[in-house]
């Protein structure tokens, strides 16, 4: 009958029987099997870096490299690699262009002795008051004499000329091989930055400082472009050594109303700190100087 069956009563977890601390199996269901604890194949593949294989490092050009797939002891290396290769890139272009000097930078024509003789006639017939060259007479001694003074200060000039333009060719070596060694300065991109900042700062454009510097290349050669930009460096390692953001200049006390510089054409050409730097040509070296001074690059 119904009556004899016992009501199910579940197996305690822990009991005791016979003086012994006896377990159930339902005691251990929450206890973790350590055969099923370890992580899948799955998942030791998504645990496992994505680092790029041998085959992708061979076929991947190394400026494309995704640093995330890279360990991180090889991240600041890869990083320094990058500027490194940057910086030797410059240099390349710097010095594949110094074997092409700018098209201002020639070398005078060095004349022949048939082209000596015939430049110096000419000059010697216009000392003598002469009407052409069939009117100089080779035994006049005044004639003569006048054709050696033309010999003479053609041979100088020449010889000026040559000298000004070996000085400029040199200068214009030394200024390439500053730019190449300004090129690979491990800060080097930090100061373009900073030089840009400064000169928009100072109400001016790259262009127009760029115009200006060529103009000082022509009249006074490259040493003073050479110069300038030494200086220009020389301030941007001052404001790093001061904890100065790049932005801020470095200006010099002004008077409340800055002084006016007149080009040798007459006219102003610096209003307070804005300056037509195509005029900068024009200009002596103590205007020019004056004139960086009162743009706040120098």
């Amino acid at each position: 009958p119904l009556s004899d069956i016992k009501e199910y009563e579940p197996e305690p977890e822990i009991s005791i029987q016979d003086g012994e601390v006896k377990f159930s199996d339902d005691f251990f269901d929450d206890v973790p099997d350590d055969k099923h604890s370890e992580p899948t194949e799955q998942e030791k593949q998504e645990e496992k870096p994505n680092y790029y294989t041998d085959e992708e490092l061979q076929n991947i050009p190394a400026g494309q490299w995704d640093k995330a797939r890279m360990p991180d002891d090889v991240k600041r290396y890869y990083e320094a690699f990058l500027n490194q290769q940057a910086a030797y890139a410059r240099q390349q272009e710097i010095q594949q262009r110094a074997q092409t000097p700018p098209p201002f930078l020639t070398q005078p024509k060095q004349l022949t002795p048939k082209e000596l003789h015939e430049e110096a006639m000419k000059i010697a017939v216009q000392k003598l008051g002469l009407k052409d060259a069939d009117d100089f007479d080779t035994y006049e001694g005044e004639h003569l004499a006048a054709l050696a003074i033309a010999r003479a200060e053609i041979l100088e000039k020449n010889a000026a000329e040559n000298a000004d333009y070996q000085r400029k060719a040199s200068e214009y070596q030394n200024w390439q091989m500053f730019s190449g060694s300004l090129a690979i300065q491990p800060d080097f991109n930090e100061f373009h930055q900073w030089y840009l900042d400064e000169v928009r700062n100072n109400g001016n454009t790259p262009e127009q400082i760029d115009a200006g510097l060529k103009n000082l290349a022509l009249t006074q050669g490259f040493g003073a472009v050479q110069q300038i930009w030494s200086e220009f460096y020389r301030q941007f390692r001052g404001s790093k050594a001061q904890n100065k953001r790049p932005v801020q200049s470095m200006q010099r006390t002004r008077a409340k109303t800055p002084p006016k510089l007149e080009s040798t054409r007459g006219g102003n050409v610096i209003n307070s700190k804005v300056y037509n730097m195509r005029d900068f040509g024009n200009l002596d070296a103590d205007e020019q100087a004056q004139a960086l001074i009162d743009m706040g690059i120098v």
